[in-house]
């Protein structure tokens, strides 16, 4: 492994002082993205939801303090310049950048950058089709749409690009029973995922947000095949 010790030595003060600026905040639970990355020690990372490219150059940048930055991948997932305004209420979301907006960030950082833009139900079904001409993907988050159908798409396209290696990060994990998890999260798919084919954890770090109907409580959700028959179940 050909790494400057400078360059790692600066790429893990700015990781870990990502960490501590997420745990002193109201979005606390990303320190676990970049947690878990890296104990993965992924270096080929799949996101869908790109939004501003910040998730994306810090998980990129986290990598780069284990792996030679032409070894590291990022395949990144949105509308982008496709995104309408009745998305926002029908996905729950935020307007993204355009393509190129997130290609200019993230092209400095020398990794092998791809975007796919367009609706995920297509996007994602075309890179399963052509998962051949990519190399394996190790870590996978799913931050897209928050509507239940598009999280369950989302879903029975990433598990076809999961291998034993791989981890899976969902976010908007929703505790509880509210008006809010009627309609979007991953909680509903997560709590169904058939335990002798995967292994689901709600990871330690949850955000508490104040809503008309009350408080919302949310966690990442990191999902594995299960090889082991050990289940960490959601509870």
């Amino acid at each position: 492994m050909n790494i400057k010790v400078s360059d790692a030595l600066g790429l893990e003060k700015i990781y870990w002082d990502r960490v501590c600026n997420y745990l002193a905040s109201n979005t606390k639970r990303y320190a676990e993205l970049l947690l878990q990355l890296r104990e993965r020690k992924a270096k080929v990372i799949l996101e869908i939801g790109v939004y501003s490219g910040q998730r994306a150059k810090e998980m990129i940048e986290a990598a780069k303090i284990d792996h030679k930055a032409e070894d590291i991948w990022y395949l990144g997932f949105d509308l982008f310049e496709m995104f309408e305004p009745e998305i926002l209420e029908k996905e729950f979301s935020k307007v993204p950048k355009t393509s190129q907006e997130i290609y200019d960030i993230l092209a400095p950082t020398g990794v092998n950058v791809c975007l796919f833009k367009g609706y995920s139900q297509e996007t994602l079904k075309e890179f399963v089709s052509k998962k051949h001409l990519y190399p394996s993907i190790d870590y996978i988050f799913i931050d897209g749409g928050h509507a239940l159908d598009t999280i369950k798409s989302d879903w029975e396209y990433v598990k076809e690009l999961m291998t034993y290696d791989t981890t899976v990060i969902f976010d908007d994990y929703y505790h509880g029973t509210h008006g809010e998890n009627d309609k979007f999260g991953a909680d509903h798919l997560v709590e169904n995922l058939p335990s002798d084919e995967f292994v689901a954890e709600c990871l330690n770090v949850t955000d508490s947000f104040a809503k008309d109907f009350g408080k919302l409580d949310i966690s990442l959700v990191k999902v594995t095949i299960n090889n082991q028959n050990n289940i960490k179940g959601i509870s």
